[in-house]
């Protein structure tokens, strides 16, 4: 049996509009070495772009080791 997403994750995943049911399918991007918050922040709109131009039309999240989407 799958394990469920806690509540908090579940809240989380709703605010941001994101499929909680079904099949879904997550990218976790991380940058190597002592990320440089300022840096992540600066990138966030260009990786926007170039997902959705690789067809994937979403929203990204920013954390403090890189994007989760």
């Amino acid at each position: 049996m799958p394990e469920s997403p806690g509540t908090g994750l579940v809240r989380q995943i709703g605010t941001l509009g994101w499929k909680i049911d079904g099949w879904c399918t997550a990218l976790d991007i991380q940058v190597a070495g002592q990320p440089d918050q300022q840096r992540l922040l600066a990138l966030t709109d260009e990786l926007q772009h170039r997902l959705t131009e690789l067809g994937f039309g979403t929203h990204i999240v920013e954390r403090p080791n890189g994007w989760t989407t």
